[in-house]
Formats: C-alpha cells, sequence, structure tokens
C-alpha cells in the first residue's frame, strides 16, 4: 500500500498529516526547553567571561602601576639617583637642585634621575619591547610633556574626590586600548621639588597612567567566548538528537504513522513527497512559506525544474532517471525564492518503499540553513583570525613574563638593598643586595622579621620607620643610609613599608675629600683674586704705558705742528718790534715838532716838510698797514696752537675717567689732528661723517682705538696711499669704519692681530699692544671690533659700539 493509501486509511491525506503535526509538537517542545536552558547558561558563561577578562586587565595594570611605585620609592629616598650622561640620558632641564650635574674625580660627567625623569625612560623601554606605556602626569605639572590628556584630567579629578583607580576600555586612532590610572601621593621626599608649586604632604600631587593595546589580548577572550558557543551549540545538537532519537524509536505503532503526518504539516522544514519519476504530489505549508510558491503552482510539476541552478538540477536528475537504485541522498545547495531572493538549503531525498520494498514515492525535507550556513562562513574566517590572534596572544603572555622576570633581575642587579615588610614588621620580598650585609639565603629572609634581621648582622637602627639614618657596619667596614617609605596600596590604605638601604661608603671618603679640597680651594681662590687684583692694576698700567708711548711717539709730530704756527708768530713779532721802534722814532720826531711849536717862532712850512720826510724814510705808511696783517696772521697761528693743544687735551681726557655723553665725530676730529704729521706726508685722507647721535662713552679711551688703527693704517702705506673715514648709525648702534690702501695682512695673521703682544711689523717698531688694548676698551664699551684684509689692496677695520642715552 502506498503512502497516500496509507494516509486515506485514516480518513484523508490532510488528516494524516494533521496527526503526525501533534506528533512534531511534542517532539519540538523539549527541543525548545533545551535550547532555552542553554541559552541561558551561555549568557551566563559570557557574563562571567567578560568580568574576569576585564578583571584580567585591571591585575596586569595594577602589577605594572605597583612596580614603577616600588622603583619611584627606592629612587625618591635618595632625593634622586645620579647615572652617566649619554645621548639619551641628558640633564633634566625641570629639576631644579644646585647639584644636578656633577663631574667625578676622573672626568666622568653624572647628571641626576629623580623618580619622574626615570618613569620616562622606563616607559620607553617597555614601549619599544611590549608597547605597554606609561605616562606621569598631574594637573599642574612642571613638565609641559607631563600634561594630562582628557581621560587623565577626568581620572585626577575623582581621585581628587577620593576615589582610587580608574580603568576603562577605549578606542584609540581606531585601536582597542585598556587604560589604567592610579593617584600618587605626596611624600615627604617628593616635597624637595614640589612644595613650590603648593603640595602638601599626603596631598594627590598626580598619577600613573598605564596604557595597554588590547588586540592580543581581545583576541584571546573572543577565543573563548567562541569555544562557548561551540560548546554550547554541540550541546544543542546532542541534546536535540536524543530527543529526536527516542521520540522516532519510541513507538513502532500506526498511531506513529498518524503523528508523523501532522509532524510533516506542521514541520519547520519544507517537505515534498513526489512519486518515483520526480512529480510533486504534495508539499506541507512550510514550502509555500520557504519558496514562495503555492502548492497548486507546484503540484503536478517535476521537483528539479523548481531548482533555480542548472547545476543543482543536473545533480538531482539522476534519482528521478533511475528509482529502483535510488538511496537516501542529502545535498547543501543554493536556490532561489520565487521572489529571486537566494537562499542555502540542505535537501534530503529519501525513498518510501511499499510492502513489497518497492520505491512508490521519494520524501524532499528542504531545511533554510541560509543563516546556519552563513555562520559556518564566518565561523572559518573567524577561527583564522582566532589562531592568528591566539598565537599574538601567546606572544603578548611571552613577553609580560618576560617583562616581570626583567624588572625582578633589575631590582636584583641594584646596589642597593630594596625591603618591602606588612604591617607587622614582616618580610615580604627583598632583593639580592641583601646578600651585601648578612649570609642568610632569600628564601629564610622572607618572612623574618625586619628588627630580628636587623639586630643579628650588626645593623643597629634605633628607629626603623623613623627618619633617614646613617649608621656604621663594623661587620663590613662600610657606612649605609636607612630611609623608610609608608607602602600604600591601591585602596589607599597603609599596607606596609618600603626600606631601602643604600650604602654611602665612597660618598662618605668623597665628602671627607671634598671638605679637604674645599679648604685648600679657598686657600688657592684667595691666591687668585689677589692675583686678579694685582693683574688688573698691571693691566692699568700696561694701559696707561701704552697711551703714554703712543703719546711720546707722536710727540715730536705735535711739536712739529706747534713750531710751525710758532715760527711765524716770533717771526711776526720781531718785525712787529722793528716797527714798534720806529713808530717811536716817527712819534719822538713829532714830539719836538710840537714843542717847536708851542714855544712859537718856529717854521711851519719846514717844520712839516721834516715830518712828513721822516714819516716817509721810516716807511710809517707801510707799517700801520702791515701791523694789521702781522697781527691778523698772529692771532690765526696762536689760534691753531690752542686748538692742538684742546685736541690734544681732548684725546687724553686727562680730566676725564667716567663716561660721558660725547660725538664720536668730533673725537675722530681731535684724534687726526694730533697724528696728522704721521698722515699728511704720505695719505690722502677722506671723510665720510654720518649723522650719529651723541652717546655715553669713554671718549679718550675711543680715541686712543682711532689713533692706534690711523697709525697702523700710515704704517702699512708703503709711499703713497689713501685712508677713509665713515660713520654712520644703524638700529641702536654706531659704526666707524677705517680702510687703507695698504699692503694688506695675510690671512694667517689675520686671525692673531688682537693677541697682546702680537705684531705683524719689523722688530723694534711695535710692542703688539696696540691692537690688543683697542679690542679690550671696545669690549668694555660692549662693542665688536672685526678686521678684513687683502694682501696687496688694504685692510677695512670696522668698530660697532651701541647707543647709550644718558
Amino acid at each position: 500500500m502506498t503512502l497516500l493509501r496509507q494516509c486515506r486509511s485514516f480518513g484523508n491525506k490532510r488528516a494524516f498529516l494533521l496527526n503526525q503535526t501533534g506528533r512534531i509538537k511534542i517532539f519540538i517542545l523539549p527541543v525548545i526547553v533545551w535550547a532555552f536552558l542553554l541559552a541561558i547558561s551561555l549568557l551566563a558563561n559570557l557574563k562571567t567571561n567578560e568580568t574576569h577578562f576585564s578583571d584580567l586587565l585591571k591585575e596586569q595594570s595594577r602589577a605594572f602601576f605597583k612596580e614603577i611605585v616600588v622603583t619611584r620609592l627606592w629612587n625618591a629616598q635618595h632625593g634622586g639617583v645620579y647615572v652617566i650622561v649619554t645621548d639619551k640620558t641628558q640633564p633634566n632641564p625641570y629639576l631644579d637642585t644646585p647639584n644636578r650635574d656633577l663631574t667625578t674625580t676622573n672626568g666622568l660627567k653624572l647628571t641626576m634621575i629623580n623618580p619622574a625623569y626615570m618613569t620616562r625612560q622606563i616607559s620607553e623601554l617597555t614601549k619599544g619591547k611590549n608597547n605597554v606605556t606609561f605616562h606621569i602626569t598631574s594637573l599642574n605639572p612642571l613638565r609641559p610633556a607631563n600634561e594630562a590628556d582628557e581621560w587623565e584630567k577626568m581620572a585626577l579629578a575623582s581621585f581628587e574626590a577620593g576615589k582610587i583607580e580608574a580603568a576603562e576600555k577605549i578606542t584609540l586612532n581606531s585601536e582597542e586600548i585598556f587604560r589604567y590610572m592610579a593617584p600618587l601621593f605626596v611624600e615627604k621626599p617628593c616635597l624637595k621639588c614640589h612644595e613650590k608649586q603648593g603640595y602638601r604632604l599626603g596631598d594627590v600631587r598626580g598619577g600613573i597612567s598605564v596604557t595597554m593595546p588590547l588586540s592580543a589580548y581581545t583576541a584571546n577572550n573572543e577565543r573563548e567566548q567562541n569555544n562557548l558557543v561551540a560548546l554550547h551549540v554541540m550541546l544543542f545538537i546532542l541534546g536535540s538528537a536524543g530527543i529526536a532519537f527516542f521520540r522516532i524509536y519510541s513507538s513502532r505503532t500506526r498511531q506513529e504513522l498518524l503523528k508523523l503526518s501532522h509532524a510533516i504539516e506542521q514541520s519547520p522544514n519544507a517537505m515534498i513527497i513526489t512519486d518515483p519519476k520526480g512529480t510533486i504530489e504534495y508539499v506541507n505549508p512550510m514550502f509555500e512559506q520557504t519558496t514562495g510558491f503555492t502548492p497548486e503552482e507546484v503540484t503536478g510539476k517535476k521537483l528539479h525544474l523548481l531548482n533555480s541552478s542548472s547545476e543543482t538540477s543536473a545533480i538531482m536528475t539522476p534519482i528521478w532517471e533511475k528509482p529502483e537504485s535510488a538511496k537516501q541522498w542529502q545535498e547543501e545547495l543554493k536556490n532561489r525564492k520565487k521572489d529571486g531572493n537566494e537562499y542555502w538549503e540542505l535537501v534530503t531525498v529519501s525513498p518510501i518503499r511499499n510492502h513489497k520494498g518497492e520505491i512508490d514515492h521519494f520524501l524532499v525535507i528542504k531545511e533554510d540553513i541560509t543563516q546556519r550556513k552563513n555562520a559556518e562562513i564566518a565561523l572559518i574566517n573567524s577561527q583564522h583570525e582566532l589562531a592568528v590572534k591566539h598565537d599574538e596572544l601567546q606572544k603578548l603572555f611571552s613577553l609580560v613574563e618576560k617583562a616581570k622576570k626583567e624588572w625582578e633581575t633589575t631590582m636584583d642587579c641594584l646596589g642597593d638593598i630594596v625591603i618591602l615588610t606588612d604591617n607587622n614588621s614582616k618580610i615580604i620580598r627583598c632583593n639580592k643586595s641583601i646578600s651585601r650585609i648578612t649570609d642568610i639565603p632569600l628564601t629564610d629572609i622572607n618572612s623574618m622579621s625586619i628588627e630580628k634581621l636587623f639586630s643579628e648582622n650588626g645593623l643597629h637602627v634605633n628607629n626603623i620607620y623613623g627618619q633617614s639614618v646613617e649608621i656604621y657596619h663594623e661587620k663590613s667596614d662600610k657606612w649605609f643610609v636607612f630611609n623608610s617609605y609608608e607602602y600604600i596600596d591601591i585602596n589607599g590604605n597603609a599596607a606596609g613599608h618600603v626600606i631601602t638601604i643604600h650604602e654611602t661608603t665612597d660618598m662618605v671618603k668623597i665628602t671627607t675629600e671634598l671638605s679637604s679640597r674645599n679648604k685648600e680651594l679657598e686657600r688657592t681662590t684667595a691666591e687668585l683674586e689677589q692675583a686678579y687684583t694685582e693683574l688688573k692694576s698691571a693691566q692699568s698700567h700696561m694701559l696707561q704705558h701704552e697711551k703714554m708711548a703712543s703719546i711720546g711717539q707722536l710727540a715730536a709730530g705735535v711739536a712739529h705742528e706747534i713750531n710751525n704756527p710758532i715760527g711765524f708768530i716770533m717771526s711776526n713779532l720781531a718785525t712787529l718790534q722793528k716797527y714798534m721802534d720806529r713808530v717811536k722814532k716817527f712819534i719822538s720826531i713829532q714830539d719836538e715838532a710840537v714843542k717847536k711849536t708851542i714855544e712859537g717862532g718856529c717854521d711851519l712850512p719846514a717844520l712839516q716838510e721834516e715830518i712828513s720826510s721822516a714819516m716817509k724814510s721810516l716807511k710809517i705808511s707801510y707799517i700801520i698797514e702791515d701791523t694789521g696783517s702781522l697781527v691778523s696772521e698772529s692771532l690765526e697761528g696762536a689760534e691753531r696752537v690752542k686748538r692742538i693743544v684742546q685736541d690734544m687735551k681732548s684725546f687724553s681726557r686727562v680730566d676725564q675717567s667716567e663716561q660721558k655723553l660725547a660725538n664720536i665725530n668730533e673725537g675722530l676730529d681731535s684724534t687726526i689732528n694730533i697724528i696728522w704729521n704721521e698722515l699728511k706726508y704720505k695719505t690722502t685722507l677722506k671723510k665720510e661723517y654720518g649723522d650719529i647721535p651723541f652717546t655715553k662713552c669713554n671718549l679718550g679711551q675711543l680715541n686712543q682705538v682711532f689713533m692706534n688703527i690711523l697709525v697702523n693704517a700710515a704704517q702699512a702705506i708703503p709711499k703713497q696711499g689713501e685712508i677713509t673715514v665713515k660713520t654712520w648709525s644703524e638700529g641702536n648702534h654706531i659704526f666707524v669704519q677705517i680702510s687703507d690702501t695698504g699692503i694688506g695682512i695675510p690671512p694667517e695673521k689675520l686671525n692673531r692681530i688682537f693677541e697682546p703682544f702680537y705684531t705683524t711689523k719689523e722688530v723694534g717698531k711695535g710692542t703688539g699692544l696696540g691692537l690688543s688694548i683697542a679690542f679690550d676698551i671696545i669690549k668694555k664699551h660692549s662693542g665688536e671690533i672685526s678686521a678684513q684684509s687683502e694682501v696687496g689692496k688694504g685692510t677695512i677695520f670696522t668698530i660697532k659700539i651701541p647707543m647709550v642715552a644718558e
């Protein structure tokens, strides 16, 4: 009997399917309950996993923060640690301490590293190795680079309000990172640098943020979540299979067939019954929901014609061509619905045999597996990504473990002894340097009382938790400094103490030696001050000697310049004296004539003739006319002598030693007048004076500079040449330029001309002090003097001095 006949034996085909649908409901209900329980379990496990993941990140960050705090405490107990200056470790410009930089007795340069500087260097080291970075910051940083970002500012504000830590997962530059921050409290060693900022003991002065990339951590967490999902999916499949197995094989009665008909009718999968040739005879309601085709549209049509892919149709065609040899067939196929949308389906074709064993129908089940197929594809991609991220996470864990070991090794490499105790004075941890004062193994020291450790090893400290104290250890013949710092845990509670023991034997020796050397240095300084006083006196004498030597050198020229006017004045005076003798004689003749006229009886015409003859013979008219010229010429000569004397006085400035407002152009003129005898015979002097303002200066000293340069210029001209003196002002400076057309100065000598006692002249023709003194005078005026020269063409000296108002 065929399947349809069986259905009719229960009433009709629909009644048969409805009966089977009831059985399907009985099967689906426990599956749904099982799925609901598994979903609750999955959500709970995912929530627990996420909480564990966040706690793991916090614990890792706290571990980094604690290690940094312990290191900073070790550094702070000395007020900083000295290290060798290198390209990467330069002196800290923000560290305001007089002993920041030191030089050892063998010339090695050291600089002080304070806790903040050391934190930055550790951050650079960890960033290069595992991308974990530290940032020390505050709301009032000394160093601009320590300024807090927005997240750190919010964290710092929360610390001020009493919060003990801040942590958050954020996305920065398309990368997920985990940020953690805890506060730094002001302790006694911190006040050395931060007290001037207004901080007090116990204040929150800032914090240290820890930044870790989440890529490796997230990969491991996602892998665990996916494993949980896969486990629950597997449990669902196994449970559903068990339920199905139980329901299918629990009853083998005809009632099972009726229930099966209900199951087919209400199946969540599309179910089709065909004849042996593949012609559709029946479809259940889910078929229409899945494909969009109504039963009327497909009944009587070949099943393979409903497939959108010709390849799919070709796969299914052999089943209908030889139905007698057909077996159960199953395949995942891509099909298209009536509206054109593609979907994936799991097609199962099962032959239905009659009581003779012949195939008279086929049962086709179409399960929509689009979501599962997409999930499988995503799962394959996810598994690949998980494998890669798993490897990255393993590498990160290795780096973290390596960093931890490196940190422990670093602490063991320290010369200082670092001990951590709890509130009961029991030793929790210490580095290997403890072996310097005791032979007890590290394993035995842990959990030992700190007082017992010290007393048994000759370390007699009255108050271990007091202030810094220095003691002498007789057993090792060494000096040590003890410091104690209260250890505050992440909850802000006092959890113990950090004790550091720093050997100061070398420092004590150096201090003793420095004390001795300081006394010697004070004595040497006194001697140097005395030598400096004597040197200044000698320099003053040398300056005056050079100036007098210059004046002596020019004395002959000045005398010559004065002799010329004095000579013709004396000549004029001699002539004038002769004129006066004649005038006196003529006046005597006139007196005699007057007396004769008064007495009477004189011959007036003869008397007039006598006076006229005497006037002609004595040349009185010529004398009267020439006397005016002689007096005018003599006055002019006297004025010339007066001007030379004034210029000499102005040049020497014997009555002026302080700086006063003066006109540099006038100083140049007076100097040129004094040395004119050195210039006039072989030079043509050009003056190009600018309109320059008065300036406060010592014009007498500047005149000596001008004289030295002008005399050198004249001496550099072999026969006949030209000297140009030019002045101008520019900005807040006055410029004087003296150029000549002399023999010039070779390049190898040009850079030495301002050295004391260096001269380019022949032996005996120069002291070598002229330009050196000129250089010192210009420097005293806060100015500059420079020289340019070309052999065979001449030399240019340029003087630049600042304009100084009264």
